[in-house]
């Protein structure tokens, strides 16, 4: 992944400066990484499997699910309150 787009996808969800990057190859689906940030470690993945409405409505019910206590990962929302970041040419989500 270009430097590029890793500052704008770390500026998108407000997670400050990407401090160290792993790629992840075990992933199943997606593409993934592990992003580690001074406000601390997540999971960065490119969508590739599903369509961007069914990406957003999927990570919507997740969303809603940890609102109501249920103990899932939440998706982390962009400065502009999206759970998905468009750079780059890809689809993007973050998780803590």
């Amino acid at each position: 992944m270009p430097g590029s787009v890793l500052a704008e996808l770390a500026d998108a969800f407000g997670i400050e400066e990407v401090r160290e990057r792993r790629y992840l190859a075990d992933g199943l689906m997606n593409v993934n990484w592990k992003v580690d940030t001074p406000v601390g470690p997540f999971a960065l993945k490119r969508v590739t499997d599903v369509s961007l409405d069914r990406l957003s409505r999927n990570l919507g019910v997740l969303a809603a699910l940890a609102g109501d206590g249920i103990p899932v990962s939440a998706p982390v929302t962009t400065s502009a309150g999206s759970l998905v970041a468009e750079v780059g040419g890809g689809v993007w989500c973050l998780f803590p």
